[in-house]
């Protein structure tokens, strides 16, 4: 079920493979939410027109949404949410970039939520 939306600028969408990052997301979402892995979806936003502080030239962002079904406690969403921030910050300082703004949300889906 997990919805993976990764928002990131145009130099990071550029220097990243995004593929490699996604399957190791999508395991680690199977094993400790748990889901079926084939159940996971991702997707890619890139922004060419963004400001981060006062670095309107240099700056880079990443930021993952990962909207989950209810049930799961704050504590695992917590740890979770760390844990996939250290494996984009691992990815991202290869790049050398100077600065990255990087950001992790997890949120449950509103009980409005139908699939088919």
């Amino acid at each position: 079920m997990p919805h993976l939306i990764l928002e990131c600028s145009d130099n990071v969408a550029s220097a990243v493979d995004f593929n490699p990052l996604f399957k190791t997301l999508h395991q680690l979402l199977a094993d400790k939410l748990p889901t079926q892995i084939t159940s996971c979806k991702s997707r890619i936003a890139v922004y060419d027109k963004y400001f981060i502080g006062n670095d309107f030239d240099n700056g880079s962002f990443v930021h993952l949404t990962i909207k989950i079904l209810p049930g799961r406690t704050n504590e695992l969403k917590s740890k979770l949410a760390q844990q996939i921030l250290d494996i984009l910050s691992a990815i991202i300082c290869r790049c050398n970039f100077s600065k990255t703004a990087m950001s992790v949300e997890i949120l449950d889906l509103s009980s409005q939520y139908f699939k088919k």
